[in-house]
């Protein structure tokens, strides 16, 4: 981390102690005085440390995004222990992912986003694995259901055992029970 942070931070190019600025203001005094030798190579080491620069700045961002990544990566891990354990479902997920979407390493928190997808794909498949049980045990519960149903349709015989005691009803429950008792009576008998 420290080696990536000196590399993202490098001094300006100099060469000799001169940088840039202070060659392309030689070049300008060497040409107003008619030195053309000196005027060149002053301008060829202005375009030599352009070069390096636009070199340096590439090499400089390339160390800024591995050093995002690392931090990004080092908060991830102590935030998910669980991708600590390169066994893990999740830790193999964010490897895949990771693996096939390199782009991810130049996008800010990409190490997080790539956990976060691999959390989400995770919970999907598990998702699905839960509906197909659920589905399994509603055909369960079904086939239960249908093979606790009596054998013949049609109405059941009352319980046998004590007859509802009557003196404990109020006139209007008593009336009702009766008449229900008639009905069903009258139903068997075929009235």
């Amino acid at each position: 981390m420290e080696q990536l942070q000196a590399q993202a931070q490098m001094p300006p190019l100099q060469k000799e102690g001169i940088d840039i600025p202070g060659y392309h203001r030689a070049y300008l005094e060497f040409r107003e005085r008619g030195d053309w030798e000196n005027a060149a190579k002053a301008l060829e080491t202005v375009l030599e440390l352009e070069q390096a620069g636009r070199e340096q700045v590439e090499y400089r961002q390339e160390a800024q995004y591995e050093l995002a990544w690392r931090k990004d990566m080092e908060a991830t891990l102590k935030a998910v222990p669980d991708l600590n354990n390169p066994a893990s479902q999740l830790a193999v997920e964010t490897d895949r992912i990771i693996n096939e979407h390199p782009y991810l390493f130049y996008i800010p928190q990409g190490f997080n986003k790539a956990v976060e997808i691999a959390t989400l794909l995770l919970a999907a498949g598990s998702d699905s694995e839960l509906r197909e049980e659920n589905e399994r045990l509603r055909a369960h519960i079904e086939q239960l259901q249908s093979s606790s149903q009596p054998a013949r349709g049609g109405p059941g015989r009352p319980p046998r055992g004590q007859p509802t005691r009557t003196e404990d009803m109020t006139m209007e429950e008593e009336e009702a029970f009766l008449r229900d008792l008639t009905r069903r009576e009258d139903s068997l008998m075929g009235r």
